[in-house]
This record gives C-alpha cells, sequence and structure tokens, in this order.
C-alpha cells in the first residue's frame, strides 16, 4: 500500500509539472497590454547572441505585457504557466546554497541590477571560479526574461523545471521578471546575483507603474531601488544609475514636482506685492519644525521667483526635507518625506582628508561662493583657482551655533566625481549642486554615512 501512494503522489507531481511548464504551457505568450508600454524590445545589444541562447537586450523593459498592481497578467486570459506556478516548488527542492565569501559575485551582481544583462552573461561564462552550471542556466533564464525575450525564458524554464533546478525563489523572480508578479519583498542577501536579479525586477516594476500613471507605486519602488544600492556588496559608478535617475526624474515631474498631484501641503494665497520670500516667512509662521527655502516652494509649484502674481494660491509642501550620503558609494539622495526625490553622483574626501561622517543640518548656503583656504589669502569666485564652483551649502552640527568648515560645492573637475579627491567637503556637478542649493531649505537634516 506505501509503494502505492508512493506511486500516486509522484504521478502527481509530474501531471503539476506538465500543467505548468509543459510543451503548449512554455510557448504561451502574455498578451501586450494596451494600457502598457508599447512592446518595443530594446535596441541590440554589441557584443551580439550568446552561447547560452537568443541575447538580452540591455535596459530594456519586458515587451510581453505587464502586471497590474495585484500582480495579475493582463491580456485576453490565455494560459500563462508561470503566472500560475504556486509560491513553491511542489519538487521542495530547498534554496542554493549561499557562496561562501558574499562578495565574490559583487560585480555580476551589480552588472544584473544596473540592466546590463548581456554583459553579465558573459562575465558569468568566464568567471574564475566559474559559476556552478545548473546556477549559470537559472541566471540565462531570469536574464533572458528581464531582457524581454519571455518566449525563450519560458522554455528554459519548463526545461530546468523538469530537472528540479528552479526553487522558489527563482520562481518569484522569473515571475517578476516576465511581468506576471510584483518583485518580492526584500529581505538579506548573502548572494549578490540574488540581490541583482531582485533589484533589476524592481525597476521593471517601477518602470511599468510610470508608464500607468501610478506615481505613489513607481516612487516607492524607486526609493527601495535607490536605498537598496546603497547597501549593495558593490561598487556604484558615476554613470551605473542613470537609468534609474532618468526614470526618477520622469516619475517626480508628474508626482513630487506637479502641483497637481497629491502630496501633503497646505495652501497659501499670495498677497499684493508678496514674493516668494514674503510667501515663505508667512507659510513658517506658527509652524514649528516646518523647513522651506523659496526654491522648494517654487519648484514644487512650477515657478519661478518673478511668475507669481496677487491672488495665486501656492501649495507648500510639509513632508520634511532630508538628504543622506553614502560617502564609500560616492552618492547623494535628496530626499522628501518618504521618497528619494532627487539622487546624484558625489566626490569625497581624499585619503588623509576624509569626508566626515554623521549627522549634521544645512547651515549657511552661498553663491558664488568665495574660498578661504587656510593660512593663505581668500580665493575670490570665478577664479581658476577657487575649486567651490558655483554654490556652497555648509553644514552644522545640530545645536551648534555656527557652521563646520565642511559641506556641499560645486567643482571645476566634473571628472573626479565618483571619486576620493577633495579635501573633505562633499562636491557635486556645478548644475547639480546649483539645484540642490535651491530645494534644500537651511535647517534640513543630513546624515553621512562612511
Amino acid at each position: 500500500m506505501r509503494t502505492l501512494v508512493v506511486l500516486a503522489l509522484t504521478a502527481a507531481l509530474v501531471w503539476a509539472g506538465y500543467r505548468l511548464f509543459g510543451p503548449d504551457q512554455a510557448h504561451a505568450r502574455i498578451p501586450t497590454d494596451p494600457a502598457g508600454p508599447s512592446g518595443g524590445q530594446g535596441a541590440q545589444v554589441a557584443d551580439g547572441p550568446s552561447s547560452d541562447g537568443p541575447a538580452v537586450d540591455d535596459r530594456a523593459r519586458p515587451g510581453d505585457g505587464a502586471a497590474d498592481a495585484d500582480g495579475a497578467g493582463t491580456g485576453s486570459g490565455a494560459s500563462d504557466a508561470l503566472a500560475q506556478a504556486p509560491p513553491a516548488n511542489p519538487f521542495d527542492r530547498p534554496e542554493p546554497e549561499p557562496f561562501e565569501d558574499p562578495n565574490l559575485w559583487a560585480e555580476l551582481g551589480a552588472l544584473i541590477a544596473h540592466g546590463r544583462y548581456a554583459e553579465a552573461l558573459s562575465e558569468a561564462r568566464l568567471q574564475d571560479p566559474p559559476l556552478p552550471e545548473d546556477r549559470r542556466e537559472v541566471l540565462t533564464c531570469l536574464l533572458e526574461a528581464l531582457g524581454g525575450d519571455s518566449s525563450s525564458a519560458r522554455d528554459r524554464a519548463a526545461a530546468l523545471y523538469e530537472r528540479e533546478l528552479l526553487g522558489p525563489r527563482d520562481v518569484a523572480l522569473l515571475q517578476a521578471a516576465l511581468g506576471d508578479a510584483p518583485p518580492p519583498p526584500p529581505g538579506g542577501h548573502t548572494d549578490p546575483l540574488d540581490l541583482g536579479v531582485e533589484l533589476a525586477t524592481v525597476y521593471h516594476a517601477a518602470a511599468r507603474a510610470a508608464d500607468r500613471a501610478r506615481l505613489v507605486e513607481a516612487a516607492d519602488g524607486l526609493t527601495r531601488l535607490f536605498d537598496a544600492e546603497m547597501d549593495a556588496p558593490w561598487s556604484t559608478r558615476p554613470n551605473d544609475l542613470d537609468h534609474w535617475c532618468a526614470l526618477l526624474r520622469d516619475v517626480h515631474r508628474r508626482y513630487r514636482w506637479d502641483p497637481r498631484a497629491e502630496w501633503p501641503h497646505f495652501e497659501i494665497t499670495v498677497r499684493a506685492g508678496e514674493g516668494l520670500t514674503n510667501v515663505r516667512a508667512r507659510a513658517l509662521e506658527g509652524r514649528d519644525g516646518l523647513v522651506l527655502s523659496t526654491g522648494l516652494i517654487a519648484r514644487a509649484n512650477g515657478v519661478d521667483a518673478g511668475s507669481i502674481h496677487p491672488g495665486d494660491v501656492l501649495r507648500v509642501p510639509t513632508d520634511s526635507v532630508t538628504v543622506f550620503v553614502d560617502v564609500s558609494k560616492h552618492w547623494l539622495l535628496y530626499r522628501i518625506g518618504p521618497h528619494v526625490v532627487e539622487a546624484w553622483p558625489v566626490g569625497t574626501g581624499a585619503q588623509g582628508s576624509e569626508t566626515i561622517t554623521g549627522a549634521f543640518e544645512v547651515g549657511d548656503k552661498q553663491e558664488n561662493p568665495t574660498w578661504w583656504p587656510k593660512g593663505q589669502p581668500p580665493v575670490m569666485p570665478h577664479d581658476p583657482e577657487n575649486p567651490l564652483g558655483t554654490r556652497w551649502l555648509g553644514w552644522r552640527e545640530l545645536g551648534a551655533d555656527r557652521d563646520t568648515s565642511y559641506g556641499f560645492h560645486g567643482t571645476r573637475e566634473p571628472e573626479t566625481i565618483g571619486y576620493d579627491a577633495s579635501e573633505g567637503c562633499v562636491r557635486m556637478r556645478n548644475e547639480d549642486v546649483e539645484v540642490l542649493y535651491e530645494i534644500l531649505p537651511r535647517g534640513s537634516r543630513i546624515r553621512v554615512r562612511p
């Protein structure tokens, strides 16, 4: 009798596998959602097809459909094997063992997270020590899905399933990569490849939400993305996050920087003879703890100082404004309330002149600052020897009545952004620090992490 029970259970599992990843199911395509992306698959990668299967497109969005907020696939109701897959592998295969050295595959994880899928596949074949073959096949399947080649990914998934190589985490990531489900929740990672794939699925989900004008959802995803990048076990170069930043700007052009969008605020009516300085002063009356700059009010309302008139109703943001700097990553995150709204690469202190870390607040702000080197005459603005660029925002220790000698400033050497090259301050490209100068009020909190 026990033998018959085992045979029956085995047959049931084989039948479930066939139903999920059998020939008919493996070739089922997700119908394109008319409300979603146009379906383009992106530019072909320069290094051509991979020997492991069709080439995947760098930084391409899935072109075969997308998921709604509840994670269900959209379209005409065609059968979709992965969308129906259970959260756990029916064969109950354990997850892959974590690497002994969590940083061993960090740079490969970075390539995946940053959308360079074809390059990641090439590197996976060349790494020493080599990536285990089974793991490489699973990774190839995931990257094909992320690159938009859902048909090839499904075929490969069917074969991997039959060989009992897909664990529950692999299935969840594959569903997210194909747009059938939201990205899995964040968790502690000892495997940088797993983290890289997770972040790639978060980016794709945020892009799909932005395409559908679900801006809060997109902003939540992008915030998760940037926060996770700051904790990732790889280095982050100045241009690595260009496509993330482009999506971030697009989302907040329509969300936090759009006066018609829904974000926490109160309204104030411009009086005769008032400019933004007067409006700011009135907005602060009786509101302890609120920090504002005229530039923040202007940006949030899509106006400039000379374009307001009596009777105009302006929205005043009430969420706190904060800045986070990761010294080792060389990135600055500007946040309004819970959301990262702007992000820029920065330069930090060179060896022997390291940037100080800790909690600060914004102190004095200066346009075209004079540089006061110790024991030397001051260097005037616009002097080629002045390293401060076009703006200065001083750091003040919490509770202090004067600034430290550290701050944010521009630079005459933009090629040093992303490196340890300053005398201890955080330097930015002039065009970036000019934006920060306007939207970061005095008194805003700054956190600087090693």
